[in-house]
């Protein structure tokens, strides 16, 4: 969420597009490793949505299949062991298996080391939203 944005109506409008982006979720990645004990923990996820914009718009009107990672996380223990390189290898692998022609995703400016995996990974900036 935005912290700038403050006014009731905007809180309710962020509210309201996270809920619909989980309703739509298509995928839920998770890393997990064993434990000594044979337990699994997960060290890491990501959400994925797909979605066919050419049912929305038509094929008359341009659209085509598009995925969106709505969320990465890595356990801080686990951070810079390429679980999100992982993680988003397989979002990319899962995109093109559904004929998504753009996996899109944000990222706060000031969280350098997501930036510099997305970057690292061939990921550029198109756009920035400031509040």
């Amino acid at each position: 969420f935005c912290p700038g944005l403050t006014a009731m109506g905007s809180q309710y409008l962020q509210t309201r597009v996270f809920m619909e982006s989980m309703a739509k979720k298509s995928a839920v990645l998770v890393a997990l490793a064993q434990n000594d004990d044979g337990a699994e923990r997960i060290l890491g996820s990501a959400d994925l949505h797909l979605e066919d914009v050419r049912a929305v718009g038509g094929a008359a009107a341009g659209g085509e299949c598009v995925g969106y990672v709505t969320n990465v996380c890595v356990c801080p223990e686990a951070r810079r062991r390429g679980i999100g390189q992982g993680l988003m290898t397989l979002a990319e692998s899962l995109c093109i298996d559904y004929g998504a022609t753009e996996l899109l995703l944000h990222v706060e400016p000031h969280n350098s080391g997501a930036n510099a995996l997305y970057q690292s990974l061939g990921f550029r900036e198109r756009s920035r939203v400031t509040a």
